[in-house]
């Protein structure tokens, strides 16, 4: 199987980018977000040693045999020749689950589901889409295997991709606007944190929650990076800080430790 559950990196520094949404018209149209993050890539990529895409980039990903969605391809290709120079992993969101072997066999960019274990130059740093926090997502895990279950997937497959494409994008649109109504607790968020902290983490971080923020728990840190589809932030870690930075200014809008 292409996609694997985890993967251990070592790097000094690291570009963290998610929750693009691409796919899904908002307030600004998947293309201008897309062309954002093709600029992104191309301007602060070569500085990094690591490229972390962490999870929900698509708003939707089907990958049939023979087809790939033609609107993503600025940003395949981007990726395509990034990879040929950088280090890139792509961690699966709750709403890219359905990736298999596109992108590891054909991009060179493997897919993690549940996360990246990264030593950053002596800093054990812990990196996951979010949903399966304990206590941040009720019934992620459950919804991830009922979702990613094969059967479903291959039923999914015999619809032509024009219709199925655009069904799963009104069902995405749903959850979104059912889920961009809750609120997390920070108190849920933090005992989330804490224990994966507790399993020998000196940082967390982490998108999903389509929102900023920088806290410290325990003797860890806790750093969500926001997203690509209102905020334009992103993170940029190195061993002596953990930044949350804004596109296309660059101004750090959040900064551990």
């Amino acid at each position: 199987m292409s996609v694997r559950e985890n993967v251990t990196l070592e790097a000094s520094r690291v570009l963290v980018v998610n929750d693009a949404h691409l796919g899904q018209d908002l307030e600004v149209p998947s293309r201008e977000r897309e062309a954002r993050l093709v600029s992104l890539l191309r301007e602060k990529a070569p500085e990094a040693d690591l490229v972390v895409l962490l999870g929900d980039i698509f708003d939707f990903w089907f990958e049939y045999r023979r087809a790939i969605p033609r609107r993503f391809f600025p940003l395949l290709a981007t990726l395509y020749h990034l990879a040929r120079t950088t280090r890139v992993v792509f961690v699966e969101g709750n709403h890219d689950l359905w990736m298999e072997d596109f992108f590891p066999e054909e991009l060179g960019i493997p897919v993690v589901r549940e996360g990246v274990d990264l030593d950053l130059s002596g800093v054990r740093v812990r990196l996951v889409h979010g949903d399966l926090l304990d206590g941040l997502s009720l019934g992620g895990k459950t919804t991830r295997k009922v979702l990613g279950h094969p059967l479903l997937k291959t039923c999914f497959r015999w619809i032509h991709p024009d219709v199925g494409i655009a069904l799963a994008h009104g069902v995405a649109r749903l959850s979104r606007s059912r889920s961009d109504h809750e609120e997390v607790p920070e108190e849920r968020l933090v005992e989330g944190a804490r224990r994966v902290l507790e399993e020998g983490y000196n940082l967390l971080v982490m998108g999903h929650l389509h929102q900023v923020l920088a806290r410290k728990v325990g003797e860890g840190y806790v750093l969500v990076t926001g997203d690509w589809m209102r905020h334009f932030t992103y993170g940029w870690l190195e061993p002596d800080r953990f930044e949350v930075r804004r596109f296309p200014s660059h101004e750090v809008v959040a900064r551990l430790p």
